[in-house]
């Protein structure tokens, strides 16, 4: 049986920033600190990890492993496991397209892109405040190939828009312990 590939992201209460990033160094993990636009809880904490796992079953058992570790020494609010965007159970499919802004006025530029476009949110990266992302959600469907479709026009979109695209990644949601902690930015 083929591996596959995952991704887990393990959010935080963002209040250690410091010692969160020199935590996720010594378990190999990528910090992240995201800002929505919007939201209740527009500033999240999480490290990202990859792994090749053979089924979500053992992606999920590595995700809560993951989880308690992480929870030895922060205070943990939501896991969350993903895959590349293939048929199978989820919460629901996702894309992000990684926006890099070296110079300019980005801030105007970006909501002229995004005023007809309501589907797409938009957060930003605080370690790196020149990195920015558009995000998209799809709920209630199990047709990856659909989803894909409605991924591939918006990245269509965002490309012709002038935007500075550096990467576009598609995925599903096999699991999220806190949908919630993204209320009022989806």
């Amino acid at each position: 049986m083929d591996n596959k590939y995952y991704e887990l992201h393990v959010t935080v209460l963002p209040q250690q920033v410091v010692d969160f990033a020199l935590f996720c160094k010594t378990v190999q993990a990528k910090p992240l600190y995201i800002q929505l636009d919007r939201g209740l809880h527009k500033n999240q904490l999480m490290l990202a990890a990859t792994n090749m796992l053979p089924d979500d079953v053992s992606a999920r058992a590595w995700a809560d492993d993951y989880r308690l570790t992480v929870h030895q020494h922060f205070e943990v609010t939501r896991t969350k496991l993903e895959s590349r965007l293939t048929e199978g159970p989820n919460e629901y499919y996702e894309a992000h397209w990684k926006l890099d802004f070296p110079y300019g006025d980005w801030e105007c530029q970006i909501d002229s892109f995004l005023a007809d476009k309501p589907h797409l949110l938009r957060s930003l990266n605080l370690f790196d405040p020149r990195i920015h992302y558009l995000s998209q959600r799809i709920y209630g469907s199990n047709d990856p190939i659909t989803a894909s479709r409605a991924f591939n026009a918006s990245g269509v979109s965002i490309n012709f828009g002038g935007l500075p695209l550096v990467k576009t990644h598609y995925e599903r949601c096999v699991w999220d312990s806190n949908p919630a902690l993204d209320f009022g930015w989806t």
